[in-house]
């Protein structure tokens, strides 16, 4: 287990990293961008993720949970979001899993 200096930074870099993401997808307007980047973004989160819990933990136990949880984490993220091309938005239709095919803000077409 972790000494309490060491939890607190990993706290507050899991911290970091979810204010950089969440700004990231709702501060710009770039569809493209975002639908070029974001896989990329889960995919290294989800390593990050696998990382830390092996290091954190020191288990092979806890790191085989981790691994099993970004394999499914990792495309279900990639898969429930989607972009819009006339606005901008960030859609996390994952809530539910109500699938939206239009954009709750200006009302055009959400791409696949």
């Amino acid at each position: 287990m972790l000494e309490f200096p060491t939890q607190l930074y990993l706290i507050l870099g899991w911290m970091s990293i979810v204010v950089a993401f969440l700004t990231f997808h709702l501060v710009s307007k770039n569809a493209a961008l975002k639908r070029r980047i974001h896989p990329w973004l889960i995919a290294a989160l989800g390593a990050l993720f696998v990382i830390v819990a092996s290091w954190s933990t020191g288990s092979w136990w806890y790191a085989l949970v981790a691994i099993v949880l970004a394999i499914i984490g990792v495309p279900l993220a990639i898969k429930l979001v989607r972009f819009c091309s006339a606005c901008g938005l960030t859609v996390f239709y994952g809530v539910g899993l109500i699938k939206l095919n239009y954009c709750p803000r200006c009302g055009s077409r959400l791409d696949q």
